[in-house]
């Protein structure tokens, strides 16, 4: 099976200009989380297979786990990009949807970031667990805001449109507002005349429309975007992406016969020389990732404590663990 939304997957754009340089400020603090986790949950013997390995986030935060993982990547030119930027990698290509492995040949499968862009869980789900031995075990970490795009196709099937909202503590893809369709084709006429086409292209394709302006020269229209909807529909619900996404992992994996031993925000924690990447912002001592929101501020005790050539690093995933039963 191949789903659309693996297509905006194909790119290392993101990862290179996005997620590598937020990810390397606080990576030996989700290496600890990651590491006691595995500690907690994986043994010697067991054979890992990872879903989504990206460019190798995982195995260069957990490498002592390297040569019992199996990485596999669905993008052919994604795999491409790891295996030269990591040319012993063993990963390979392979969907979610159709893993090429027998049945019951894996302990354990693993995610990072991964489970968030798919947008048919219960069916991915029902494929790791084919491939998952008795007992095995499925462990998700969530370092990231969850993906927006699942929320479009979802949402779409119930005829509602997913509008940017901005609420405390969250940016533009932190948060949306949910509006019926034909609720929002009846304000456009309450709108100014220049606002009017804008909107109306917004609400007859809100994914393509939200994915071109979801960028820094466009921000401001995204804002504008949410402050008339809430003042026009201020009633409408609105729905956190990281609670979107754990609510429906939770009961996906409930529904196809998983038990979950824990699901919650763990954090882990490391103190690091200050380097490059924390120099940039010698301001900070206290470096925090929240699931991808960015907390890091000045702690004026940490300095009492560390000093200017140390840095206290946080980072807060969303981890889930289940068992097959």
């Amino acid at each position: 099976m191949t789903e659309r939304l693996e297509d905006r997957w194909s790119d290392d754009t993101n990862f290179r200009k996005y997620f590598n340089p937020y990810r390397e400020i606080f990576r030996e603090a989700s290496a600890d989380l990651v590491s006691r986790t595995f500690a907690d949950h994986v043994r010697t013997e067991d054979t890992i297979l990872e879903i989504g390995s990206g460019l190798g986030e995982l195995v260069m935060i957990a490498p002592k786990y390297a040569a019992q993982i199996q990485q596999t990547e669905q993008s052919p030119k994604i795999v491409e990009s790891h295996q030269r930027l990591n040319p012993d990698s063993n990963v390979k290509v392979a969907n979610v949807y159709d893993l090429p492995f027998e049945d019951l040949s894996f302990d354990v499968a693993i995610g990072y970031a991964v489970f968030d862009t798919l947008g048919n869980l219960d069916d991915a789900l029902k494929e790791v667990g084919r491939v998952l031995s008795p007992n095995g075990k499925f462990i998700h970490f969530l370092d990231l805001v969850a993906s927006c795009n699942t929320i479009f196709v979802k949402y779409a099937e119930q005829g509602i449109v997913p509008f940017p909202a901005f609420t405390p503590g969250n940016d533009a893809s932190g948060a949306f507002r949910l509006v019926q369709r034909e609720t929002a084709r009846s304000f456009l006429n309450s709108l100014l005349p220049q606002k009017q086409d804008l909107f109306a292209r917004y609400i007859e394709n809100p994914e393509s429309c939200y994915q071109l302006l979801y960028q820094d020269k466009h921000m401001h229209i995204l804002r504008n975007m949410a402050k008339e909807v809430e003042r026009l529909v201020p009633d409408a619900k609105v729905l956190k992406l990281n609670d979107i996404f754990t609510r429906d992992l939770e009961e996906s994996l409930r529904r196809n016969g998983y038990n979950i031993i824990d699901s919650g925000t763990r954090d882990g924690v490391a103190i690091v020389q200050r380097n490059g990447r924390h120099r940039e912002r010698s301001d900070i001592n206290l470096f925090h990732n929240d699931n991808g929101f960015d907390r890091s501020r000045n702690d004026p005790q940490l300095a009492q404590e560390l000093g200017s050539n140390q840095v206290k690093v946080v980072s807060t995933l969303y981890t889930t663990i289940a068992q097959k039963s």
